[in-house]
């Protein structure tokens, strides 16, 4: 597995000025994948988990790409304890990354 570095949460140059954009969408997919996860739909999860893994980093949400791996693998073996708490771990990583985003 991937170590995590903090440098990965710094936008790769050109992709800063997406921020609100990658928000918006992050959050629009965290809602599906709330609903998704109500009616034990993994087969969403795991695509979007996925995604996730790949593109988190360069646009400086180098966090979420290891929480997308951890939900990935948690929909593969269908734990939806496990996927309900890495949801909400996502959900506080946005937030964070909101906050300290107006902090500037």
């Amino acid at each position: 597995m991937k170590v995590y570095d903090a440098n990965s949460e710094i936008a790769q140059a050109g992709l800063e000025g997406f921020f609100e954009s990658f928000m918006h969408s992050r959050l629009h997919e965290l809602q599906i994948l709330t609903l998704a996860l109500d009616k034990l739909d993994y087969s969403t999860l795991l695509r979007i988990a996925h995604q996730w893994k790949g593109y988190s980093v360069p646009y400086g949400f180098g966090k979420l790409e290891h929480l997308a791996v951890e939900l990935e693998d948690s929909a593969y073996s269908e734990n939806i304890e496990r996927c309900r708490s890495l949801l909400h771990d996502v959900y506080q990583y946005l937030e964070h990354k909101k906050s300290s985003s107006r902090e500037f």
